[in-house]
């Protein structure tokens, strides 16, 4: 709808209906008309929507997100079917789900999974409606790599979601000159910490990729002080390379699970019978295709 016809609506709404007839009167005339009564309350709910999408606007523009839905869609397009089945069944992953606060660390080699698997956790939360914010870190993207840029993102996807988010960043836009001023990491940080406590019902961060942070030391520090402050139904979520977690505290607060051994064995055999049975470029005999089988997963670490 144009904003002519919303202020046409609005006018008509606050002047009233038409006037009834005029009784009559000495002089001949017709009486004054009644007075119509306006829907002044229909007013009030128009303008309140209409400021709700103004603000939702200037409060994204002084956020700056990124766009990590791309990298969502990305690894849900390099999922293998059935793979990464056995990680949802895991006692580490339902105790996380069922623990309040909980802490979860999937750590691994370059390239074994840990950015498909955190797709199929992001796509399982979304589908069943979860409160949930995410963060991809991407070596590729300048605008991926950051603490800063990992908190705008976490906080824009749960105002989003959360009705109680929107009072929070209003209060923290207009202490910034009405968003003339950038805020700091501190302050991002506090902003998210006010929105997570405000949950009366279970919330899912999760963070992909923290070795790909051109800033892994203050994302560590930040991680640590969501952490830190305990709130009640938050749900932390993290994965990166083995050797990130070396000589960390963080990471003994966690539950780790370490992407490697019979599990992990399994979805890469049968990712591997997919691609020799689906793929035309390796159109081979049944003993070639065996061969090529057991020679990958023979391997003392077939990733």
């Amino acid at each position: 709808m144009s904003s002519e016809l919303i202020i046409g609506s609005l006018t008509q709404n606050i002047h009233g209906g038409r006037g009834g007839p005029g009784g009559p009167s000495s002089s001949g005339a017709g009486g004054t008309g009644g007075v119509g009564e306006g829907s002044y309350f229909r007013f009030e709910k128009v303008e309140n929507i209409f400021m709700n999408d103004q603000t939702h606007i200037k409060l994204r523009d002084w956020l700056k997100p990124a766009d990590v839905s791309q990298n969502q869609k990305a690894a849900e397009d390099r999922h293998h079917i059935g793979t990464g089945e056995w990680f949802e069944e895991s006692r580490e992953f339902k105790q996380w789900k069922s623990s309040s606060p909980s802490f979860l660390w999937l750590h691994g080699i370059s390239g074994c999974g840990k950015t498909v698997l955190s797709s199929v956790i992001i796509k399982r939360l979304r589908d069943n409606g979860d409160a949930m914010t995410y963060f991809y870190f991407d070596t590729t993207n300048d605008r991926k790599q950051k603490l800063e840029d990992c908190l705008r993102t976490l906080i824009s996807r749960l105002a989003d979601s959360a009705s109680h988010a929107s009072s929070i960043l209003e209060s923290a836009w207009k202490s910034h000159a009405n968003g003339a001023e950038a805020p700091s990491n501190q302050t991002l940080l506090e902003i998210l910490l006010k929105i997570l406590s405000g949950f009366a019902t279970p919330v899912f961060i999760l963070c992909d990729a923290l070795d790909e942070s051109s800033e892994v030391g203050l994302v560590l520090n930040g991680i640590s002080k969501i952490v830190d402050a305990k709130i009640t139904n938050v749900h932390i979520f993290l994965t990166s390379r083995t050797e990130v977690t070396h000589g960390r505290e963080l990471f003994h607060l966690a539950t780790a699970v370490w992407l490697k051994g019979t599990r992990v064995n399994k979805d890469i055999a049968s990712y591997v019978d997919h691609i020799l049975t689906t793929e035309k470029d390796f159109s081979w005999s049944k003993k070639i295709k065996d061969d090529v089988r057991n020679s990958l997963m023979n391997q003392p670490d077939p990733m």
